[in-house]
């Protein structure tokens, strides 16, 4: 059976699922004002639209539908995607990288607690580029596994659960880290 034969039906958000996303929004807001990066403004857009359309679907599927009949009518749809993706492309080459998650605390252990010790700035360097690491790998074999879910017709929101709570929980730590070590952006 080809997934053109097969019949799409959207499986309801529970309110478990609903409030690990605006947990996980409010979360990313919270950072976003204590850390002030571009991607971190990024990622609250993303996790306020994604929590808007688990608080207001009807509305937004509304909101939706119109914006579909200017686009078939327009064609405007793909030409904020190209500008919108061309304009992050830019951005992203045109700025050094920089982590989101623990940087101030990495820097403060680097700076204060480890400065007078022979190669503790490589170490912790390396410790929190490898808890990075595995932090990026496990989201992506998640995302995988949750699309593949719901590409399948199975319960994706199941699997879509521990994910999000990793999420809620690297940036609880990170907000947290950062009242701790005073590296907030105030």
């Amino acid at each position: 059976m080809t997934l053109s034969h097969r019949k799409q039906t959207a499986t309801p958000l529970t309110k478990q699922s609903a409030f690990l996303i605006v947990g996980a929004s409010s979360l990313l807001l919270l950072d976003l004002v204590f850390t002030g990066s571009w991607w971190a403004s990024s990622a609250v857009l993303m996790g306020a639209t994604a929590a808007a359309t688990a608080v207001w679907p009807q509305q937004l599927h509304r909101w939706f539908r119109q914006l579909s009949a200017l686009d078939r009518r327009y064609s405007l749809l793909k030409a904020a995607m190209l500008v919108a993706v061309t304009t992050l492309v830019l951005h992203t080459l045109a700025e050094p990288a920089a982590a989101q998650f623990y940087n101030q605390t990495e820097q403060w252990l680097t700076g204060t607690v480890l400065a007078g010790a022979e190669g503790a700035a490589t170490v912790i360097a390396l410790a929190f580029n490898l808890l990075r690491g595995i932090f990026v790998i496990y989201l992506g074999i998640a995302i995988v596994k949750v699309i593949n879910a719901q590409r399948d017709g199975d319960d994706w929101q199941t699997l879509a659960r521990t994910p999000l709570i990793v999420v809620l929980a690297a940036t609880s730590g990170d907000i947290i880290a950062n009242f701790i070590t005073g590296a907030g952006g105030g």
